[in-house]
């Protein structure tokens, strides 16, 4: 008898701190010469880039790029349809809420300005299965600020362990029930 514990979901978020906030982004764009009336043009070139090289990485594995029309379709259901063993599963994309920037008139100064709020902006889901941690997805925000979240699945990780050490265990969907050797696990 004993108690495994871990990570069910392991997230890492990264976001440059230069452009999380608006006096940083004010300053990134300072220093790239980009004026507040050029910022739209200037951020949906950037989207166009990350587009491009997404569909290409996509391209170049053979792999399909998806189009989600809603955020209630559950995105890993999708990817895990595809039965491929190591690698780029696919990309999926979607239109989601999230913090981003855009610029509008201060109807006190007559100025324009930046402001952070939540709007919704074009997200893309790459899913892989990696030789290690096995199942997983990077999830990166196409407009400003580039927000980037990568998620493996711990108890997916401890499997490949236990399959590596020669461990018995059961598993039902994302839980591991059973372990032969409690102690060596």
């Amino acid at each position: 008898m004993g108690v495994l514990s871990g990570f069910d979901q392991i997230r890492f978020r990264n976001t440059q701190r230069w452009l999380a906030t608006e006096r940083g982004l004010m300053s990134f764009l300072w220093k790239v010469q980009v004026k507040l009336k050029e910022f739209k043009p200037y951020a949906m070139n950037l989207a166009k880039e990350i587009r491009q090289r997404i569909e290409a990485l996509a391209e170049k594995d053979g792999r399909p790029l998806t189009y989600l029309s809603s955020t209630n379709c559950s995105k890993e259901k999708t990817a895990r349809e595809d039965k491929i063993t190591e690698g780029l599963i696919g990309v999926l994309s979607c239109v989601e809420p999230c913090f981003s920037y855009e610029v509008g008139p201060n109807a006190e100064t007559k100025h324009l300005e930046l402001r952070r709020r939540w709007l919704k902006c074009l997200h893309y889901y790459l899913y892989f299965i990696d030789p290690e941690f096995g199942f997983g997805h990077l999830r990166l925000q196409a407009w400003f600020p580039f927000t980037i979240h990568v998620c493996v699945n711990g108890r997916e990780w401890l499997c490949r362990k236990f399959d590596r050490q020669g461990i018995g265990y059961v598993r039902r969907e994302n839980c591991v029930v059973a372990v032969e050797d409690v102690a060596a696990a």
